[in-house]
């Protein structure tokens, strides 16, 4: 082979691997906005429509699933209503870049943000990876926690741009 040849193929696999990097990429970059507390730089790595829907469709589907469980009748689906209308707003309210920023670094809504708790409390379990050439999860677990993992979802918006639209309640 000669020079131009080797140049090019591995100027082609380094396009290759920094491209497949995006994803992971774009996750430290939120991470590090969240550490940072920096929600200007979080909240460019949201889309913010997409995501909104998806928060409101996980949280209904949980009220859905916790009304199967529960036997209330007709005061049950007249509750599951109340819950969906207030739902609506109240992710309207709530998905903004400092309730994201909150989401992130794992405070409670309404609770203080302080550095020295979050210290305080241990690290969780991050693991990502691809679903589809346009979607990429980043599923997040409490260490020693039974439940489900809390998953994030990035989809590709133009080149290698990737940003938050989706989220997964754990059960």
């Amino acid at each position: 082979m000669d020079k131009k040849k080797v140049v090019t193929v591995i100027g082609l696999l380094a396009f290759g691997g920094w491209y497949a990097a995006t994803p992971y990429i774009a996750a430290k970059a939120m991470r590090d906005a969240a550490e940072a507390r920096d929600a200007s730089a979080l909240a460019s790595h949201v889309d913010f429509p997409a995501f909104r829907e998806s928060v409101k469709e996980a949280i209904n589907d949980q009220v859905a699933r916790e009304m199967a469980k529960s036997e209330g009748g007709g005061m049950g689906a007249f509750a599951g209503v109340l819950v969906a209308a207030f739902t609506e707003k109240l992710v309207d309210v709530m998905v903004t870049p400092r309730g994201l920023e909150n989401l992130m670094s794992g405070t409670k809504p309404g609770e203080k943000a302080e550095s020295d708790t979050n210290q305080d409390r241990p690290k969780p379990d991050v693991s990502m990876n691809y679903v589809s050439f346009d979607e990429f999860v980043v599923s997040v677990q409490q260490k020693g926690a039974d439940a489900k993992p809390l998953v994030l979802i990035l989809r590709r918006h133009g080149f290698a741009d990737w940003k938050l639209s989706g989220l997964k309640l754990p059960e």
